[in-house]
């Protein structure tokens, strides 16, 4: 009798123990709630307690990454180049001179220019010496190429315009002097493999 009944408490115990035990592993390999799993996880980097981003986040998550290249910019025309930076050039000294250097400033454009602007440059000295005189008083203007674009181009045909904005200074001797701003362009044609200039003209003047 006392051997059936410690039998009987003995397969008690051990069908609580082994439910017990079952009970506890189920638990121990079931997957925590979603919820329970956002709380109990620490901030990610660049995130608040709560889940909210601080401010400036977006930014900064932003700086890890390299910025996308900007695209090639194409090269400009060797030959619009060599155009505007002539033109830059032939302004300046053709619009440079003073009564006292005999106008030498328009002779020394005669290799880059045309017969034909030859003789208009040379007219242009003759004009000058006759209004003034080596006993005049002095007078001097310096100019200063400020841009040039291309207004015309055609390489076919060997033919290019370019517009050059100056700025020019203009002196007395008398001290009397003013600065005001002009437009020139400049005509080109290509003999052989040289843009020599054909024409040279002047635009009214700014303030």
């Amino acid at each position: 009798m006392n051997i059936r009944r410690f039998l009987f408490f003995a397969a008690a115990f051990l069908f609580i123990a082994a439910v017990g035990a079952g009970l506890f592993l189920w638990n121990a390999q079931k997957p925590p709630p979603a919820k329970d799993a956002v709380q109990g996880m620490p901030p990610q980097s660049g995130e608040e307690p709560g889940g909210t981003l601080p401010s400036g986040g977006a930014e900064e998550e932003r700086q890890g990454f390299p910025e996308p290249d900007n695209p090639p910019v194409a090269p400009e025309n060797p030959v619009r180049v060599q155009l505007k930076q002539q033109a830059r050039s032939y302004a300046e000294i053709m619009g440079s001179f003073s009564s006292q250097s005999n106008f030498s400033n328009l002779v020394a454009l005669f290799p880059f220019s045309t017969e034909g602007m030859k003789r208009k440059l040379s007219g242009i000295i003759q004009r000058n010496a006759m209004e003034n005189p080596a006993a005049a008083p002095f007078r001097g203007t310096q100019t200063r190429a400020l841009k040039a674009d291309i207004v015309l181009i055609d390489e076919a045909n060997g033919k290019a315009a370019v517009e050059v904005s100056t700025q020019r200074r203009e002196e007395a001797s008398g001290g009397e002097s003013r600065t005001y701003y002009q437009d020139i362009i400049i005509e080109y044609v290509k003999e052989g493999d040289m843009w020599l200039v054909d024409n040279a003209a002047w635009g009214d003047i700014g303030p």
